[in-house]
């Protein structure tokens, strides 16, 4: 037990940037939509808010340094309840992937760190605290952040002092002012665990009605 412990060396912000943005991505859905996404398996599986893409069946994704985006070719997993998805890309090179960690494990006043692209400003980090962890009902716990989460950051990995993800980041605007707020990453276990393969157009038609 001790080993492990070590090897969590807890890390600065610096060295999660350097370590962590390969895996973060940028996410084109169309009409001036933009999000942020990370690579959860080196073969091309991408998670992000479910909100980030609802309704769109042409979607693209700009890998970390390159110019030219990479189409997603199908869905891989919507979970509506906790807003998420999994897209398949294929991938141009091997791909760096996140390391996912227990959100279970985190409690208010735990320091996080979340990589976005807010308003296009690509590869932006902010820090802050979990505010709270909100469970809202026997089916959805909420992390309370004070990180910033602008619009275009929604879909980011948030990460604990180890780097490891424990949540995927959204912005909701309420009278002007945003909460920021993080699912937590446990529940993209399940959907990592048995990706599906979802055509787009069939994806598009059944959340459609999520982004009307």
């Amino acid at each position: 037990a001790g080993a492990g412990h070590a090897a969590r060396r807890m890390k600065t912000a610096r060295e999660i940037v350097d370590a962590s943005s390969p895996s973060v991505v940028e996410i084109d859905a169309g009409d001036d939509r933009v999000g942020t996404g990370f690579i959860v398996a080196a073969g091309g599986l991408v998670a992000t808010n479910l909100h980030v893409i609802e309704g769109e069946s042409t979607i693209k994704v700009k890998l970390y340094r390159e110019a030219t985006p990479v189409p997603v070719i199908s869905i891989a997993g919507v979970d509506r309840g906790h807003d998420l998805a999994l897209m398949w890309i294929k991938p141009p090179h091997a791909l760096s992937v996140v390391q996912l960690g227990d959100s279970s494990a985190v409690a208010a006043g735990d320091k996080v760190y979340a990589i976005g692209n807010p308003l296009d400003l690509t590869y932006s980090i902010s820090d802050g605290l979990i505010s709270q962890v909100r469970e809202l009902s026997p089916d959805l716990t909420i992390l309370q952040i004070s990180a910033p989460i602008s619009v275009g950051s929604s879909g980011g990995p948030l990460f604990n002092q180890f780097g490891e993800v424990i949540g995927v980041t959204t912005a909701i605007v309420t009278d002007g002012q945003n909460i920021n707020l993080a699912v937590p990453s446990n529940y993209l276990g399940p959907m990592i665990r048995r990706p599906q393969t979802i055509a787009l157009p069939e994806f598009a038609k059944d959340t459609q009605d999520l982004a009307a």
